[in-house]
């Protein structure tokens, strides 16, 4: 196994325990009931960019191999649309083409990061391009 192998393995493993929680999380916030600060709601589209900018890491980290990166941005996209949907029927909550347009800027902001990322050291497997991932 190649030196840092271990900690790419770490990492990925660690972003598969948080993603499910995390997408838990994002789905009860959006769902819930209880009352939102003004600020929070001043802030909607920056924490709809925020939540997609760490889902779209967390799926990213999790499925490292290059034949599911561009599945990644479909999948996303598809909750989002999920979470806006339940929001239409939902008494308390609106669908709104605004937040969808946030959750794929999210997306944006963190592919576009992905260059960056890479240079940290627990990162430098980001995405594509490390020799013990599987070829795709």
């Amino acid at each position: 196994m190649k030196p840092g192998a271990t900690l790419h393995r770490a990492v990925r493993w660690a972003a598969r325990v948080l993603l499910v929680p995390v997408m838990l999380y994002v789905f009860f916030k959006a769902t819930d009931n209880s009352p939102v600060s003004e600020g929070i709601m001043l802030n909607d589209k920056v924490l709809h960019m925020a939540a997609f900018y760490v889902l779209a890491m967390l799926t990213d980290l999790s499925l490292p191999y290059r034949r599911y990166r561009f599945v990644i941005p479909f999948f996303l996209f598809g909750y989002g649309l999920l979470l806006e949907i339940v929001q239409l029927y939902l008494p308390f909550r609106s669908f709104s083409s605004g937040d969808i347009a946030a959750d794929l800027a999210g997306m944006i902001i963190y592919f576009s990061s992905v260059p960056l990322l890479r240079k940290l050291p627990w990162l430098t497997c980001l995405t594509a391009d490390c020799q013990h991932r599987q070829p795709g």
